[in-house]
């Protein structure tokens, strides 16, 4: 039901960098990040939001395919934490455009 959304979700808007460390702040927890902001500086919106992370939250990274070289410190971090992330590739097309490969990084956070 639609119209129960909000009601579930809240959705913060504003520079991620700033807005994170303050909803730490007041202890929130998040079950679902979506990065898809500033490629190169998907890490540190990782880092800055990992205080606010749920056991179990699910993290998704979009454009990790057409950003690759961007998103390199990012995709490091994930994949090879040590098991603090379960982490994977999910092949897609480029938003509208059908015949540009991308790629989107699906994350389980794993304290």
């Amino acid at each position: 039901n639609l119209k129960r959304v909000g009601e579930r979700v809240r959705v913060e808007w504003g520079d991620a960098l700033q807005v994170l460390p303050k909803l730490a702040e007041k202890g929130l927890k998040v079950d679902f990040l979506l990065l898809d902001g500033l490629p190169r500086e998907y890490l540190e919106y990782l880092k800055a939001a990992e205080p606010l992370l749920a056991p179990g939250a699910t993290i998704l990274a979009d454009n990790v395919g057409v950003f690759e070289e961007s998103v390199g410190g990012y995709l490091e971090y994930v994949r090879e934490s040590g098991g603090k992330y379960d982490s994977r590739r999910v092949d897609v097309s480029f938003g509208y455009r059908d015949d540009v490969p991308d790629a989107m990084e699906v994350s389980v956070y794993n304290p």
